[in-house]
């Protein structure tokens, strides 16, 4: 335990240490320091202690940081750090953070030359100290508050934390951690206006969540893009087949029509035409082909469709497919470039 302002020279090896408490705060380490295999927060054996804590707080890595494989069994706090060599916390595991349980984890104004994390390893998001009030104390603290000592620095608003790790991440290329602090970060904003009394914020990130996060967890999930897409699909097929009169054109009047190419300039009206419901193109399969092309903007434009369902033209249910392909294509786009990485490069080469 280290508590004044200390510059430390030479390697420090605390490898398969059983650390009670801890509290490291003020102190430059100039060389390497290893506590990979230490298990923070263990309970003197024999002795009941009060809630215990581990903290790091003001303190510089000059050179490589290792915490492979290490332990937290306690609140843990990393506030005022700064990596200057690599900052390894491969396999790094917190014991016993987990749902209901009252462990606190807390991260401000990190800063990194190369990161090693997987934000899996890191617990739920729940644990996560947002509020000064909630501050993770040690004993230190807490004799520090009996003599009324000040000087404690606020925290780094939680979004900002998860918004710095999303770039970290994304600067080494590491796109799957990436999503994850980019997703927490809009789940934290979209909890923290919904606790805002006013209605604006709320009404906004509402808005977003349902147009963006519902659709793909904010361009980090793909299968819920891609599932979205095929239910989209399936409805509008669905309707189509109900009532629809579906006319396929054997002789197309051009060799555009009846070639498989991006519809992306092909309008709605191009898709109306007059036909019957008892039609051979009423069958649902020749709907759901009609609807893919409309949807997803590539195929064959060869199928027409006219009539009505509950009272409402085709023409308006067309208009809608049509604007909804053009906003699903844009979420898959931004989806597949965030989780793909051979997408990423070619979209960031692009632009």
């Amino acid at each position: 335990m280290c508590t004044s302002p200390t510059i430390v020279n030479g390697r420090l090896d605390f490898r398969r240490s059983m650390i009670c408490e801890a509290h490291f705060q003020d102190i430059i380490f100039e060389n390497d320091v290893d506590f990979s295999d230490v298990k923070f927060g263990i309970p003197l054996e024999g002795k009941t202690v009060r809630k215990l804590a581990t903290v790091f707080r003001f303190v510089t890595f000059e050179s490589d940081a290792y915490f492979i494989r290490t332990e937290f069994h306690s609140d843990t706090a990393f506030e005022r750090i700064k990596f200057k060599g690599d900052a390894n916390f491969t396999d790094i595991a917190f014991k016993d953070f987990k749902r209901g349980d009252t462990k606190r984890f807390s991260l401000s104004y990190l800063t990194f030359k190369h990161l090693l994390l997987s934000m899996d390893d890191l617990p739920d998001i729940q644990h996560w100290v947002r509020e000064d009030k909630d501050r993770i104390q040690s004993f230190v603290d807490m004799e520090d508050n009996k003599a009324n000592k000040t000087g404690e620095e606020n925290l780094q608003p939680l979004t900002k934390v998860l918004y710095s790790l999303k770039e970290v991440f994304r600067s080494q290329n590491n796109l799957n951690d990436a999503n994850k602090a980019h997703y927490y970060r809009k789940l934290m904003e979209f909890e923290d206006a919904s606790k805002k009394k006013t209605f604006c914020p709320w009404a906004l990130k509402e808005a977003e969540w349902m147009f963006w996060g519902l659709s793909c967890g904010y361009g980090t999930k793909v299968w819920w893009i891609v599932g979205w897409s095929g239910f989209f699909l399936l409805v509008f097929a669905g309707l189509y087949s109900i009532g629809g009169g579906l006319t396929r054109k054997l002789n197309p009047k051009t060799e555009q029509d009846f070639s498989f190419r991006q519809r992306l300039l092909d309008f709605p009206k191009e898709y109306l035409g007059q036909g019957s419901k008892n039609e051979s193109g009423k069958k649902f399969i020749n709907a759901l082909r009609f609807s893919s092309v409309v949807l997803f903007k590539i195929g064959y434009r060869d199928t027409t469709i006219s009539g009505k369902i509950l009272g409402v033209d085709y023409k308006c249910i067309v208009w809608i497919e049509w604007l909804l392909g053009y906003y699903l294509l844009g979420a898959l786009v931004v989806t597949l470039s965030n989780t793909l990485p051979i997408v990423h490069r070619l979209i960031s080469g692009i632009f």
